[in-house]
């Protein structure tokens, strides 16, 4: 929610009008009265006199000015504008008339015609110092911040004690993000002019951002002391009592701005975001509504609106509202809330702006990538080319198995599955995801296959056509992440090892290699696999075999430079820690490419009231930094964004596997994230540490404990009073279907090697007309061979139910503060248990989930706090 910002509106008045001389002439008499009535506030008399001057002196130009200022001051803008013009044409040469001009004309938006008003004013007075501020002023609105500051800088300099412009300044260094120096400017305002209401607000608003929520509320109370109709301070104070969990008294301050201003804006949208921060959603959504009448372009409102429709499962309402919010400023947030409207999404037609930015979303890094891969793999089976190749699979995979030369393999290529190659959507998807899609990975195999056959068509470097290098590598990249997942044949399989043997004895003996071999080896086997690779990183090559090479070459070499400098914590003799660490020595887990663009990373206070801003959560205020710790931290992809949530973050990351903490450390490097370190440890031995800290994360470890209870009291135990922990444990409920998968593993005999993974999954898909197994084929980590495993194969897993963890939690007086979950399954809670607001309720939660079985299936994520 966006702060209602008091931006400086400059001071509409008389400044630089010639106030009349007491000549005993009646209009001017008049005029000296008119002018009393108006510095006294008592404007309904001050119009009366100025029009009963204009009956007599229609081009009295100082009647016309001061009847025009009045107008505006009573909210007549549209009318005072008018009087204003009226007297310019009378006498163009009064500073005051211009500088009046462009604030009533700065009011009603047409802000190019302000900025001349001003221009013109100061070419008349160029020490008129109020026209400077003002000028700064409109300069701001228009984006144009570093000029406005240099408006402000020269007011200042003609007039230093302007509590106007220092004001406006400190409008302007909010804007650069200089916030302390805003501040300062802000307290000079008020050193001279203490009673200066809209410099309070300012300096609340400044003191907000810096999350001094506290002092915020005092600035702006201030304000009101000051000015008790001051509708902006009133709606700025709801804001932060909503922060700070003071519901009533944000609801007291937000229906007196509302009565004072029934149409404005900002104050419908603060009353939208009161709604929200309690999970009303439907309350919320109506005053966003309400706020967008008035202003139907506006971006934050448009987003508040589109969080709304997402908490109340309407994904697809919401999508239309964010996709007019990105038209209007594409930033960060937006682009968030495009990722929640899209993320749980099964699209059924073909949308080109949305496909658009699924594409932009995939290769910018809007978020991780498997978060929109369900997405974007339904978004391609509705588009017209793609629907056709999928549709002819069966065809094409008969015709591909009757080829006899590298030529009929390559005129099935081009005709079946150059839209593949053209797609940039596709192109993304399996540069940094897995697809999730039985049909897809078919058609992606078939395609893998007539590539191979078809390459010792490319003999020339340039003659290989550009489709056949951007598939190839983007097939690569995908079999690298899902570690060659792909089925294969016999004659497949013998043909890529004659292709992987050329490349060998070409970099054994110092030949020249066409830029497919390594593009068709590295489909079928990773490049760091094979003796004297690294050679290949010695040549220049098209950015599409690049990308091949920093995947599988240079990337892996950075884990191995990283490997030894990682440091031993603990022993690790439990036995089933190390099988558990031989699993993932050999299939670090998971593979991932990129992360969602980072946030403002935020106090923990502030943090877990954003997050449960009804939960029981006991504040713990550590402004100077969060000690945290990580446990079973994998490939860092939790660590990564743990250190980017927290301000002040000094962050361990621990795990058993050295191979996945490699991977971690490279990608924290990757990007720039300095405050993990990380290191190889057994929770059951973390107490020799003597470490305590204010967060721990287990999101995904315990369940793999031959014992997951003992490894959570030893957490526990290192938390320090008043800790947070976050937990994430499998659910029985929702992992009943993957028990049939192991019960099928069992009866078939499957191993833990690649090719019985591969087999197992052959068997799955064929048994998915029956929904035990088809749910199986729908789960993300199906589609990776160290995923699957995980998923499948795991030697080591305890599945929980709420009753044993709500058990747990009472003996260890552990509070619950309530599920990580998407706002439209939280709605749905609230919506069947309307008695338990803060969704804390176990037990309700308990009966929830035997209605809902898959409302856990990734597993289940809360937030519990250690009492004192």
């Amino acid at each position: 929610m966006k702060r209602s910002t008091r931006r400086p509106k400059g001071r509409a008045g008389h400044s630089g009008s010639r106030f009349p001389p007491k000549t005993g002439k009646p209009l001017d008499t008049l005029l000296q009265t008119a002018l009393e009535k108006h510095h006294q506030g008592d404007l309904g008399a001050a119009t009366q006199l100025y029009s009963r001057i204009l009956e007599q002196a229609p081009r009295h130009a100082d009647a016309l000015h001061l009847l025009g200022v009045a107008c505006h001051q009573t909210g007549d803008t549209a009318r005072g504008v008018a009087f204003v013009a009226e007297a310019i044409a009378v006498n163009d040469q009064d500073a005051a008339y211009h500088s009046n001009h462009g604030l009533m004309l700065k009011a009603l938006a047409r802000l190019d015609e302000a900025l001349a008003a001003y221009d013109k004013a100061i070419r008349i007075k160029p020490d008129f110092a109020n026209a400077h501020t003002n000028r700064a002023a409109v300069l701001i609105a228009l984006m144009r911040t570093q000029e406005a500051l240099d408006a402000c800088d020269t007011a200042l300099a003609l007039t230093p004690d302007l509590p106007d412009a220092h004001n406006t300044r400190g409008v302007a260094l909010k804007d650069l993000g200089r916030q302390e120096e805003a501040l300062a400017a802000y307290d000079r305002a008020l050193a001279i002019h203490p009673a200066f209401a809209e410099a309070h607000c300012n300096r609340g608003n400044i003191l907000k951002s810096l999350e001094r929520s506290a002092e915020a509320e005092t600035s702006f109370e201030r304000a009101l002391a000051i000015n008790p109709q001051f509708a902006t301070a009133h709606t700025n104070l709801a804001l932060v009592l909503n922060e700070r969990g003071c519901h009533d008294r944000a609801a007291r301050h937000l229906d007196v701005s509302i009565r004072l201003r029934p149409a404005d804006a900002d104050t419908l949208s603060a009353k939208s975001f009161h709604h929200a921060t309690q999970g009303e959603w439907e309350q919320a959504e109506h005053w966003a509504k309400l706020s967008l009448r008035h202003r139907p372009d506006d971006g934050p409102t448009l987003k508040a609106l589109a969080s709304c429709l997402v908490a109340q499962g309407r994904a697809d309402a919401g999508l239309q509202v964010i996709l007019r919010s990105l038209e209007l400023r594409d930033d960060r947030e937006a682009r968030q809330l495009f990722v929640q409207c899209v993320k749980g999404n099964r699209f059924s037609s073909f949308d080109e702006h949305v496909h658009h930015l699924l594409t932009r979303a995939l290769n910018e890094g809007w978020t991780r990538p498997t978060d929109l891969a369900a997405a974007a793999t339904t978004m391609l089976k509705c588009q017209p080319g793609i629907q056709e190749c999928l549709s002819q699979l069966a065809s094409i995979e008969r015709k591909s198995q009757s080829c006899k030369t590298p030529m009929d393999h390559w005129q099935i290529a081009v005709s079946s599955f150059a839209p593949l190659a053209e797609n940039p959507l596709l192109l993304a998807l399996l540069r940094t995801s897995l697809i999730p899609d039985v049909e897809f990975e078919r058609a992606l195999t078939i395609a893998r296959r007539v590539l191979l056959y078809s390459a010792d068509l490319m003999t020339d470097p340039a003659d290989t056509p550009v489709f056949f290098l951007r598939l190839t590598s983007a097939l690569a990249q995908h079999c690298f992440l899902n570690e060659y997942l792909f089925d294969d044949t016999e004659d497949e399989i013998r043909t890529a090892w004659i292709w992987r043997d050329r490349l060998t004895a070409a970099l054994h003996d110092d030949t020249e290699i066409t830029t497919a071999v390594p593009l068709i080896v590295s489909a079928y086997f990773p490049l760091n696999s094979i003796a004297g690779a690294m050679h290949l990183l010695e040549k220049s090559w098209p950015d599409a075999a690049e990308e091949v090479l920093t995947q599988q070459l240079r990337e892996p070499a950075a884990e191995q430079a990283l490997h030894e400098n990682i440091p031993k914590l603990t022993r690790i003799d439990d036995q089933v820690s190390l099988l558990v660490r031989s699993q993932y020595e050999e299939n670090p887990y998971p593979r991932w490419s990129r992360l969602g663009t980072e946030g403002i990373p935020r106090a923990t206070d502030r943090l877990m009231k954003a997050l449960f801003p009804r939960g029981p959560y006991q504040q713990i205020q550590k402004p100077e930094g969060t000690d945290i710790l990580v446990a079973g931290c994998g490939t860092g992809q939790n660590s990564i964004e743990t250190a980017r949530r927290f301000s002040n973050a000094r962050v361990l990351a621990i795990d058993l596997s050295h191979a996945s903490l490699s991977y971690a450390k490279r990608k924290s490097d990757e990007f720039g994230v300095t405050s993990i370190d990380y290191a190889q440890a057994d929770i059951l031995d973390l107490r020799d540490l003597d470490r305590s800290f204010d967060v721990i994360e287990a999101a995904g470890v315990l369940h793999h404990l031959h014992d997951p209870f003992q490894g959570w009291k030893i957490l526990i135990s290192m938390l320090r009073p008043l800790g947070l922990m976050r937990v994430g444990l499998y659910s029985a409920i929702a992992r009943r279907n993957i028990m049939h998968g192991r019960e099928l593993i069992k009866e078939m005999g499957y191993k833990t090697n690649a090719q019985d993974i591969r087999r197992c999954r052959r068997e799955i898909v064929r048994r998915s007309t029956d929904d035990r197994f088809r749910q199986i084929t729908q789960i993300l980590d199906f589609y990776s061979i160290s995923m699957c495993r995980d998923l499948l194969f795991h030697r080591q897993e305890h599945q929980m139910t709420l009753p044993e963890i709500r058990t747990f939690l009472r003996a260890h007086r552990l509070e619950f503060l309530g599920f990580e979950k998407d706002p439209a399954i939280l709605t749905a809670y609230r919506k069947r248990y309307p008695d338990d607001l803060p969704a804390t309720n176990l037990e309700y939660w308990s009966a929830f989930e035997q209605e809902n079985p898959n409302v856990f299936l990734d597993m289940y994520q809360f937030w519990i706090q250690k009492l004192e």
